[in-house]
């Protein structure tokens, strides 16, 4: 799928439709307070307001938006100064920016009186760590630097945009916390949007997701860690130390943190160092693939030829239908349920990926270079969204066909070791592969 610039523009305007601030329903764009010319042209935006809601206040900020394929043009109007406050207009500008990021490097800012250009230069000064801007008169700020906020690539692989689309809310409150981390912190060294910030997605259901790394005994002040509300969007924020042992982080977090933006880092070259301490090297797919072979052998679930055989350093004696045989259908269902799930972790890993969290991975493993043959097909006779459900020994046969032709490709690929079982026992000593509760 790729997008073209015309769709990252219309994606950008259809983004900004709605966002909370404190609870109360508000908008950058929205439909009650813009006049659009046009609404299906994403170029003809005019009379934009924005409208913050506290309690009984409103604080408004009118602009005029104009967009073009080289920059966006912004022309501030009117700026309360009565009832604004430098973090409401940090918060505008970093939805500015967030905008601009999905269509351009560039944005040109008119002032109409001193008083406004003042405000907005202070606002600038603070994402100075984004972008850099230069005055080219009296009245227009010229602002750049921006463009490694999105990440393309990944958009094109999530490109799920079937709900509404909240991303750029969520990119902007990632810029406008940045700045604020960086403005009353100097431990922080890096500063990463994750989840939906380089996904160029998110929706009632998602959060804004932060990753911090952090010098050691210099706990940044002034921030509250875990999942909270901030502006009326929930915001997850997780930190790590700067010698934090890369090796023991687990596979789902160094996906996380791969996908991720820089919002700010103290160090440009510190952001490619720790992409490839995270990065899938050969030891950490061997590790985590003995892993899962061996807790899909426990639950039955290695290839038919295996069975009550010994072959790399193990025999399998658990065979597939062992709930079946043991007259527990329901169970069976469970047990194929969770090989599946095994099996699509290997998928990734064969694929020389890490493989994603729950909530993702089964929706990115159809983009996956490589799959089985009937990958598809036998995944909708697994998991029906309708009609009747397999009986109980049609799942199990179903599931090892594609069990068999995974297992071949990994053996195609040499990501099979000899004695599976006793490498996979010392992954598990030493906390460096898959690790599962069941064991």
């Amino acid at each position: 799928m790729r997008i073209s610039s015309r769709d990252i523009v219309a994606m950008a305007a259809e983004n900004l439709i709605s966002i909370n601030y404190h609870g109360i329903d508000c908008s950058i764009l929205p439909r009650k307070i813009l006049g659009v010319s046009d609404r299906s042209d994403p170029n003809s935006f005019n009379k934009l307001a924005t409208v913050y809601g506290e309690k009984n206040r409103v604080v408004s900020i009118k602009a005029n938006l104009k967009f073009s394929m080289d920059f966006l043009m912004v022309q501030i109007i009117e700026i309360d100064r009565d009832i604004i406050d430098q973090e409401d207009l940090d918060f505008f500008v970093a939805h500015l920016i967030a905008v601009c990021a999905c269509i351009s490097d560039s944005m040109k800012i008119e002032m109409k009186t001193n008083k406004s250009k003042k405000m907005i230069l202070r606002s600038l000064v603070r994402y100075r760590h984004l972008l850099v801007f230069s005055q080219t008169n009296s009245v227009i700020i010229e602002v750049s630097g921006f463009s490694g906020l999105i990440n393309r690539q990944i958009i094109c692989e999530y490109g799920l945009a079937k709900a509404a689309n909240l991303f750029t809310s969520h990119l902007a409150l990632g810029i406008y916390f940045s700045q604020r981390l960086l403005r009353k912190n100097d431990g922080p060294m890096i500063c990463l949007g994750t989840g939906s910030i380089p996904r160029g997605f998110a929706d009632s259901n998602s959060d804004v997701d932060l990753f911090i790394i952090h010098k050691k005994d210099s706990y940044p002040k002034h921030i509250e860690y875990g999942e909270h509300i901030f502006r009326g969007i929930s915001l997850d924020i997780k930190t790590a130390l700067d010698n934090d042992d890369l090796d023991k982080w687990n596979m789902v977090r160094r996906w996380h943190l791969l996908e991720g933006v820089s919002l700010f880092s103290t160090n440009p070259k510190l952001i490619g160092e720790y992409s490839s301490k995270l990065g899938l090297t050969r030891a950490s797919q061997i590790n985590h693939i003995q892993c899962l072979v061996m807790h899909m052998g426990w639950i039955g679930f290695q290839p038919t030829n295996w069975q009550n055989r010994t072959i790399h350093g193990y025999n399998w004696p658990t065979k597939p239908d062992v709930w079946i045989s043991r007259g527990y259908d329901e169970l069976s269902n469970r047990v194929v349920s969770r090989a599946f799930d095994l099996m699509v972790n290997l998928l990734f890993l064969v694929n020389d990926r890490p493989y994603p969290g729950a909530k993702w991975k089964y929706f990115l493993v159809t983009k996956l270079q490589w799959l089985p043959e009937k990958f598809i097909e036998n995944t909708k006779l697994l998991f029906p969204t309708g009609g009747a459900v397999l009986p109980p020994d049609t799942q199990v046969a179903v599931l090892l066909e594609l069990v068999d032709s995974v297992f071949e490709r990994l053996d195609e690929k040499k990501l099979l070791l000899n004695n599976i079982y006793q490498h996979a026992l010392n992954c598990f000593e030493e906390k460096v592969g898959y690790l599962d509760a069941y064991r």
